[in-house]
C-alpha cells in the first residue's frame, strides 16, 4: 500500500470554503493532507484511517508571523499548507459530526476577505494601467510583424490577468457580503 497520495485540485480565492470541505471529505476518506505545492493546485495526502479532521484555510498577507503562527499552534491548530503569497492552511481533529473553526468572530473573517481584496488591487490595478499606458507596446502592435504579436500577447495576457483579478475581487466581495 503507498504511503502518500497525490490529488490535483483546481480552486480559486473565493472557494475556499468550498476547498476546505473537500479536504474534509478526503479525511473520512482516510487521506490527510500533508502539504500543499507552491500553487496550491497539487495536494499530498498520507494514507491512514478514516477521521474528522477541518481544514481552514486563512489569508495573511504577510504570510503570518510568529505570534500569529503560535496562537494557532497553541489552540491546537497544525500547520499543513503555506502557500506564497499569504495562504496558509490549518488542520485539526473534530469531533464527529463538528467542525472547529479558526474564526470565531465575524470581523475576523471579514478581515481576512478584505486583505484579500487589497492584495488583488495591489496586484491587478498596475498591471492594467502599465498595459494600459506603456506606448511601446501600443506602437509595437501597430507597427505590425512579430513586435505586433509580441505586443498583442502581452496587451492580451495583461487584459487577461486584470478580468480573472476583477472577477476574483467581485467573488470575493459577494462572500464577505455573506459573513
Amino acid at each position: 500500500m503507498k504511503d502518500d497520495v497525490w490529488k490535483f485540485k483546481l480552486w480559486w480565492a473565493w472557494q475556499d470554503r468550498e476547498h476546505e470541505e473537500w479536504l474534509t471529505a478526503q479525511s473520512r476518506r482516510g487521506l490527510h493532507l500533508r502539504s500543499v505545492s507552491m500553487l496550491g493546485l497539487l495536494h499530498r495526502f498520507d494514507v491512514g484511517a478514516p477521521g474528522e479532521i477541518s481544514y481552514r484555510w486563512d489569508f495573511q498577507s504577510d504570510g503570518g508571523k510568529r505570534d500569529y503562527r503560535q496562537l494557532f499552534s497553541d489552540a491546537g491548530w497544525s500547520l499543513v499548507g503555506d502557500i506564497p503569497g499569504g495562504w496558509l492552511c490549518w488542520r485539526k481533529a473534530a469531533p464527529a459530526g463538528q467542525q472547529a473553526e479558526i474564526f470565531t468572530d465575524r470581523v475576523s473573517l471579514r478581515n481576512k476577505y478584505r486583505a484579500l481584496l487589497t492584495t488583488f488591487g495591489i496586484t491587478t490595478l498596475p498591471l492594467l494601467s502599465l498595459t494600459l499606458v506603456d506606448r511601446g507596446l501600443w506602437q509595437d502592435l501597430a507597427a505590425g510583424g512579430k513586435p505586433a504579436i509580441a505586443a498583442g500577447s502581452i496587451i492580451a495576457m495583461g487584459l487577461g490577468c486584470f478580468a480573472i483579478g476583477a472577477y476574483a475581487s467581485l467573488r470575493i466581495w459577494r462572500r464577505m457580503q455573506e459573513i
